[in-house]
Protein backbone atom coordinates (compact mmCIF):
# COMPACT_ATOMS: atom_id res chain seq x y z
CA UNK A 1 0.00 0.00 0.00
CA UNK A 2 2.81 2.39 0.40
CA UNK A 3 4.64 1.63 -2.53
CA UNK A 4 1.30 2.79 -4.54
CA UNK A 5 1.32 6.34 -2.38
CA UNK A 6 5.25 6.49 -2.68
CA UNK A 7 4.04 6.01 -6.67
CA UNK A 8 1.60 8.21 -6.60
CA UNK A 9 3.30 11.22 -4.96
CA UNK A 10 6.32 10.52 -7.46
CA UNK A 11 3.94 10.71 -10.40
CA UNK A 12 2.30 13.89 -8.74
CA UNK A 13 5.55 15.38 -8.02
CA UNK A 14 7.04 15.29 -11.23
CA UNK A 15 3.54 16.11 -13.72
CA UNK A 16 4.05 19.59 -10.94
CA UNK A 17 7.60 19.92 -11.96
CA UNK A 18 7.17 19.37 -15.61
CA UNK A 19 4.02 21.65 -15.66
CA UNK A 20 6.23 24.52 -13.38
CA UNK A 21 9.15 23.85 -16.53
CA UNK A 22 6.23 24.83 -19.18
CA UNK A 23 5.46 27.51 -17.73
CA UNK A 24 8.92 29.17 -16.95
CA UNK A 25 9.37 28.13 -20.78
CA UNK A 26 6.12 29.87 -21.87
CA UNK A 27 7.18 33.29 -19.60
CA UNK A 28 10.44 33.67 -21.34
CA UNK A 29 9.30 34.16 -24.47
CA UNK A 30 6.34 36.94 -23.85
CA UNK A 31 7.33 40.24 -24.40
CA UNK A 32 5.86 43.82 -24.95
CA UNK A 33 4.45 44.50 -28.23
CA UNK A 34 3.81 48.34 -29.52
CA UNK A 35 1.54 49.72 -31.85
CA UNK A 36 3.40 51.26 -35.50
CA UNK A 37 3.71 54.92 -35.53
CA UNK A 38 1.86 55.09 -38.89
CA UNK A 39 -1.66 54.82 -38.33
CA UNK A 40 -2.74 53.80 -42.30
CA UNK A 41 -1.03 50.99 -43.96
CA UNK A 42 -2.01 49.93 -47.65
CA UNK A 43 -2.90 47.16 -48.86
CA UNK A 44 -3.02 45.71 -52.06
CA UNK A 45 -5.28 42.79 -53.20
CA UNK A 46 -5.79 40.79 -56.24
CA UNK A 47 -8.85 39.40 -57.54
CA UNK A 48 -10.46 38.04 -60.78
CA UNK A 49 -13.64 39.40 -62.20
CA UNK A 50 -16.48 36.66 -61.71
CA UNK A 51 -19.80 36.11 -62.10
CA UNK A 52 -21.88 37.82 -59.36
CA UNK A 53 -18.50 37.83 -57.39
CA UNK A 54 -16.79 40.78 -58.52
CA UNK A 55 -18.19 42.35 -61.70
CA UNK A 56 -17.71 45.66 -63.65
CA UNK A 57 -21.11 47.27 -65.32
CA UNK A 58 -20.78 49.70 -67.98
CA UNK A 59 -19.97 52.54 -66.45
CA UNK A 60 -16.61 50.76 -65.24
CA UNK A 61 -17.64 50.94 -61.60
CA UNK A 62 -17.42 47.74 -59.27
CA UNK A 63 -20.00 45.60 -57.70
CA UNK A 64 -20.20 42.08 -56.39
CA UNK A 65 -19.86 40.10 -53.14
CA UNK A 66 -16.36 40.45 -53.09
CA UNK A 67 -15.97 43.98 -53.87
CA UNK A 68 -18.65 45.19 -50.92
CA UNK A 69 -16.27 43.05 -48.88
CA UNK A 70 -13.34 44.36 -49.62
CA UNK A 71 -14.46 48.13 -48.98
CA UNK A 72 -16.30 46.76 -45.82
CA UNK A 73 -13.04 45.98 -44.92
CA UNK A 74 -10.88 49.07 -45.74
CA UNK A 75 -13.67 51.11 -43.55
CA UNK A 76 -13.20 48.69 -40.43
CA UNK A 77 -9.16 49.31 -40.55
CA UNK A 78 -9.89 53.13 -40.98
CA UNK A 79 -12.12 53.62 -37.97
Amino acid sequence: MKAKQKSRMNLRSSLSFCLLLIFLFQLSFTGVSYASDSTYEKIRVGYCDMPGFTEIDKNGDRWGYGYQYLLEYNFSRQR
